[in-house]
């Protein structure tokens, strides 16, 4: 019987236990993340799948020559030509926004709708050129839309040559239980004016990650199951002393 009983502890200890570790992450699917669709060589090009303002999308290695927007992506690292890619820049393309007023950009609405009980991670990597006609930055913000509130941003308005992550994270859609059902969206644009000449920013591959958040009954439960595991062990420890 005891025995039963300890089988019994150990099979809801698990079970509750468990709860907690149902947190699976998973990639949202945006379309054409990296701009690659079209196909673009020496000339820029509306991505598909996005809406836009004037953005465009580039190939950064060959348009307008070697070097001319970042120092390093040429023919010779060209991915096309089996070189080493530049740092940052997924595949070839890269969307745009050049010489234009602050709140341009692009967006897209995607297939997923917002959940309970989830928190999402959108990720973009960000371009300031520093190549011959590189400038400074337009800047960027990227934001997460369910239906046409933002759930999620984040803003910069200076960052560092070449390409690195920004980032923009919802810790619990609860936060916003009145809009789950509503379709997500993903909006990119600057946020500096137009002052100098070859002023820029640039965007690729975009990312969306969702992973769900534990509810806090299934909380309270895991935690009444480990007290239960706890108390078993505690007990089991007495008998054979």
């Amino acid at each position: 019987m005891k025995n039963m009983f300890g089988k019994m502890v150990l099979a809801c200890a698990a079970i509750t236990l468990g709860l907690c570790g149902q947190a699976n992450a998973g990639a949202i699917t945006v379309n054409n993340h990296s701009f690659e669709s079209p196909a673009s060589t020496t000339v820029i090009a509306v991505p598909d799948s996005w809406t836009v303002d004037v953005a465009r999308a580039y190939n950064p290695y060959v348009f307008n020559g070697n070097n001319n927007f970042y120092n390093g992506a040429n023919s010779i690292s060209d991915p096309a030509n089996g070189g080493s890619g530049y740092p940052g820049i997924d595949g070839e393309n890269v969307a745009t926004v050049f010489q234009a007023a602050a709140g341009t950009g692009l967006s897209q609405t995607l297939s997923a709708v917002l959940t309970a009980n989830t928190s999402y991670t959108l990720t973009v990597a960000v371009g300031h050129r520093d190549g011959t006609a590189g400038a400074i930055t337009l800047g960027s913000k990227i934001a997460l839309l369910a239906g046409t509130t933002v759930i999620a941003s984040a803003t910069e308005d200076s960052s560092p040559l070449g390409f690195h992550d920004q980032t923009a994270t919802l810790a619990d859609s609860s936060a916003f239980s009145s809009l789950y059902g509503q379709a997500l969206s993903i909006r990119i644009e600057t946020t500096l004016p137009w002052t100098v000449t070859f002023q820029a920013t640039d965007w690729d591959n975009v990312r969306l990650d969702a992973t769900a958040v534990p509810e806090p009954s299934s909380l309270a439960l895991a935690g009444l199951g480990a007290l239960g595991l706890f108390a078993w062990r505690s007990k089991r420890r007495k008998v054979v002393a």
